[in-house]
């Protein structure tokens, strides 16, 4: 019976220290919302997209600059857009406009920097959280809030949230790794986020192009039995026997 216990000990003991090594396999929690399109082409028309400056809620140095470079990499990868600005150049657009606050746009100045850098969406965002929560036991964390704005409507149509933390803390506590850092968990979250956009926005551009297509089709239709009537009509007027 003892031999039992301590087998099951063991066992237990052995799982955590997996745990602690190599960390949680769990994925981050997303959520998103993305709007009806407002027009025929509203998501078709998305071909280029900007990347905003993002607010550092969290207040770790440099994790602005962290989430663009991730951001801008997950976009060209997911190729959802066909092209992605240049976060430099978007940084001299919001300085020729003298745009300092990224969370008081109102539709007249996103249209500027639509036309301005010839981009139908811009996307910004806020970090949250990012790094090690409080005590010594606490996990890496990270949680951002990204929102995508069409330039043409001043009107955001996605908004996604997304929060992870990283791996069992007591691998850090007896020293046996330092687990995963932050930017290996904001990674993991922006990667989430993208994917999600882009399978969301696909989804309304075959929306799109089902409707385009029915109202081709009911155009063509309505044009064909116009030109019966007008057929009809004509072979009416025509005297029997001419």
């Amino acid at each position: 019976m003892i031999d039992r216990i301590a087998r099951k000990v063991y066992l237990a003991f052995t799982m955590t220290m997996v745990l602690a090594v190599f960390g949680c396999s769990s994925v981050p929690n997303v959520r998103t919302s993305i709007k009806p399109s407002e027009s025929k082409r509203q998501y078709l028309n998305l071909k280029k997209v900007a990347i905003l400056p993002i607010e550092n809620i969290a207040g770790e140095k440099g994790a602005e600059n962290q989430v663009v470079d991730l951001l801008l990499t997950e976009l060209n990868i997911s190729g959802t857009f066909e092209e992605v600005e240049d976060p430099r150049y978007v940084a001299s657009v919001l300085k020729a406009l003298k745009i300092r606050k990224i969370d008081a746009l109102d539709a007249e100045t996103v249209s500027k920097m639509g036309s301005e850098m010839k981009a139908q969406a811009i996307l910004f965002g806020d970090i949250n959280a990012w790094g090690l929560g409080e005590g010594s036991e606490a996990a890496m964390h990270v949680s951002l809030t990204l929102t995508l704005l069409d330039t043409a409507t001043g009107k955001p149509i996605w908004v996604g949230s997304g929060s992870h933390r990283g791996s069992f803390s007591w691998g850090r506590v007896f020293g046996l790794n330092e687990g995963p850092t932050d930017l290996d968990i904001g990674r993991k979250v922006v990667h989430s986020l993208v994917k999600a956009m882009s399978k969301e926005i696909e989804g309304k551009r075959k929306e799109e192009l089902v409707r385009i297509k029915a109202d081709e089709s009911a155009k063509l239709k309505a044009a064909a039995e116009a030109e019966k009537r007008r057929l009809e009509e004509q072979m009416k007027t025509v005297a029997p026997g001419k």
